[in-house]
């Protein structure tokens, strides 16, 4: 089986490059495996820019939805799989799973069934990651070091990605933090 990096840091850290850097050290065959929809003008431009870092050789592999599904189908097919990134899978799954949410009112209707899908499902993620014959690379942010968000869906958001990444990073042979460009080896 492949070895697992999970490589987390801050907005703008340089993660995402540092983990572009690391993959093109460990092998030719790298597939881009991009969770993120082009929801705006905005979110295309940082696409691009991500693409345009990306050696041409690099296959990109959009998934949006169901992760673990990668993992079976390509996994073993290239050295390394660079998964971008994890806390936007999340944002992804979240908008299908939350439930419930009225648009009049910050009620939102998270239960702890719809946490413990969360954690199932991140579990899955990590032992699809384990099963894997190929090399996996996943980047996540680090949501929770800034401001408390103002409104509900945002501190939920918070507090998922925080519960995500703590179930991930215990599949992970080594797990980097990134800050001002300069990674931090933590495990």
């Amino acid at each position: 089986m492949g070895d697992f990096i999970y490589i987390t840091g801050g907005v703008r850290s340089g993660k995402s490059r540092y983990a572009e850097q690391v993959a093109a050290g460990l092998g030719s065959k790298v597939a881009y495996v991009a969770t993120s929809p082009v929801t705006d003008w905005e979110m295309e431009a940082r696409i691009a820019a991500h693409r345009a870092r990306r050696p041409e050789t690099w296959v990109t592999v959009e998934k949006q939805e169901q992760l673990p599904e990668v993992f079976k189908q390509i996994g073993g097919q290239y050295d390394t799989l660079l998964v971008e990134c994890l806390t936007t899978y999340l944002s992804n799954w979240l908008y299908r799973n939350l439930g419930e949410v009225n648009p009049d009112s910050p009620v939102l209707r998270w239960t702890d069934n719809h946490q413990q899908e969360l954690c199932q499902h991140m579990y899955e993620i990590g032992s699809e990651i384990k099963a894997c014959p190929s090399r996996v690379i996943m980047v996540g942010n680090q949501v929770g070091w800034g401001v408390v968000p103002p409104y509900p869906l945002g501190r939920l958001f918070r507090d998922a990605a925080g519960l995500a990444e703590q179930i991930i990073v215990q599949f992970a042979d080594q797990v980097f933090l990134v800050v001002a460009g300069l990674p931090l080896k933590l495990k």
